[in-house]
């Protein structure tokens, strides 16, 4: 027999919209949760290998999404509400945001992020995007209908 159980402890890590409180699980799963300030937004990313839920706890915040086919081709990216008890699934290579409307916790299960598992900033509020990112960001359905006004 092999199987074991432990206690482990968190680790904190301040953001310029908030902070994480992260946490290693097992084998290939990481736990994070979120708390983010009311009006402030994570990058406009994707993952190249990991996979992530994200399940509110409080708060409301709005998620800008694509799957992946945004790679490949000019779509509109959906604007999705995010309240408490709502989950929102998001696989490798498909990109999003979240938007604070509230103060949000949000708990993060996620893969393991590894050497292969970088990050892709497209956009970001506090200059961390990457420089070079091939693709232009197609603006969403909300903020096509705000230009107009």
């Amino acid at each position: 027999m092999d199987k074991a159980a432990w206690r482990g402890t968190s680790r904190v890590e301040e953001k310029p919209w908030g902070r994480e409180e992260v946490w290693s699980a097992i084998h290939q799963i990481n736990g994070k949760i979120l708390y983010i300030r009311a009006g402030e937004r994570t990058s406009l990313k994707y993952h190249k290998n990991k996979d992530e839920v994200l399940y509110m706890m409080s708060g409301k915040a709005r998620v800008v999404h694509a799957d992946e086919e945004w790679h490949k081709y000019d779509i509109d990216l959906a604007s999705s509400d995010f309240l408490p008890g709502n989950f929102f699934a998001i696989q490798s290579m498909c990109l999003y945001r979240i938007e604070a409307i509230d103060d949000c916790v949000i708990v993060e299960i996620g893969t393991r992020p590894g050497i292969s598992s970088e990050v892709v900033r497209l956009e970001d509020d506090y200059g961390r995007a990457d420089p070079g990112t091939k693709k232009k960001r197609v603006k969403s359905k909300d903020e096509r209908n705000t230009d107009r006004s």
